[in-house]
């Protein structure tokens, strides 16, 4: 893992064991899921365990992101258990009638907060999903509707508002 640090000109680097599969930073905080291991944070400059992230050692995190409520919760999107809520703190929450979840589960790649009423979902095998915070799917793209393919790498929100989709071919 490696962080340019501006004020001192250098980087910053951990070594890290089995390497890592995703990072996320969400209020002021940095995690890190690593594989068969679960879910870290890099705190004070130490990569440390958070208190129940064991539970996804066997379980790819595929985004956390921000609540929109301003309450310090946040979303995560879990292969297996789908869309959770999560203070930071306690267990996560699964949020068990997300109409999204069958579509999170094994097949996302990508989340990406549109605003604070929709997040876009990129997926593998289904194309592209918007859904409220809820986890309510508001619109599907794929290409039946016209996408060039239903695998999606990556998402990315430009400074207007934007939604830029990576495909894979």
């Amino acid at each position: 893992l490696y962080r340019w640090e501006q004020e001192k000109q250098k980087i910053k680097v951990w070594e890290l064991e089995g390497g890592t599969n995703w990072g996320y930073w969400v209020h002021n905080r940095f995690f890190l899921y690593f594989e068969n291991k679960g879910l870290f944070e890099l705190k004070n400059d130490e990569i440390k365990p958070v208190k129940g992230g064991e539970k996804f050692k066997n379980e790819v995190i595929y985004g956390i992101i921000p609540s929109p409520n301003n309450s310090g919760e946040m979303l995560l999107f879990a292969e297996n258990t789908g869309m959770m809520v999560w203070d930071g703190i306690g267990e996560p929450k699964s949020i068990q009638n997300a109409s999204v979840n069958p579509y999170i589960k094994k097949q996302t790649l990508y989340v990406k907060p549109i605003n604070q009423k929709l997040i876009a979902i990129g997926t593998r095998r289904d194309g592209l999903f918007f859904i409220d915070y809820q986890g309510n799917i508001q619109y599907t793209l794929n290409m039946a509707k016209g996408l060039q393919d239903n695998f999606v790498w990556a998402l990315c929100l430009d400074n207007t508002g934007n939604l830029w989709v990576a495909f894979n071919n």
